[in-house]
């Protein structure tokens, strides 16, 4: 079923549709909060909240954006929200892809560096954290970024690339 579609019957309390708009949505959800409170549990009840919020706020939608920029930024701002209501240190991880190695030696080597790149990518404030996973780990455009995190494309892009140029800082540092 369509997005306007979707959209029309949800307006009109139509619940079939709106579990339609959940199954739709719900893996891009519970990704951009997870990249942003790295807590199963915790981005499972924002991922509720965020549906509710958007069962509610279904009215407002205007179309000037995708449907699922318009629930990815809901995401993200719930998420946000969630983190500065429990002033709690959260942090992102990026999962490695599996290294296929020869030896042992190799293999903790290679489990070496890829604890240490998540813990830099942790340790990354966390507006560069946020644009970089969303970036990487979602492939997800400057654009839809920027609609996302209410920011400009232009701050979307210095943010990677000063991510990018501190995780290298810290990686050429720990290489050596």
């Amino acid at each position: 079923m369509e997005d306007s579609t979707i959209i029309t019957k949800i307006k009109h309390k139509d619940f079939d549709a709106f579990n339609q708009l959940i199954h739709k949505y719900e893996n891009l959800v519970f990704s951009i909060i997870l990249k942003v409170v790295n807590n199963d549990e915790d981005a499972r009840d924002i991922a509720q909240e965020v549906f509710l919020s958007v069962f509610n706020k279904i009215h407002t939608f205007r179309n000037e954006s995708s449907l699922a920029t318009w629930i990815g930024r809901i995401a993200y701002n719930l998420a946000i929200n969630h983190i500065k209501k429990h002033k709690t240190e959260y942090s992102n991880t990026i999962v490695e892809s599996q290294l296929t190695t020869v030896s042992p030696e190799e293999t903790i080597i290679a489990q070496e560096k890829s604890d240490f790149i998540q813990e830099q990518i942790e340790l990354l404030p966390q507006k560069y954290r946020s644009v970089l996973l969303l970036y990487h780990k979602n492939n997800m455009s400057y654009k839809e970024i920027s609609l996302i995190t209410k920011t400009s494309e232009s701050s979307v892009k210095t943010n990677i690339f000063r991510a990018r140029k501190m995780l290298k800082e810290k990686l050429t540092t720990y290489l050596k």
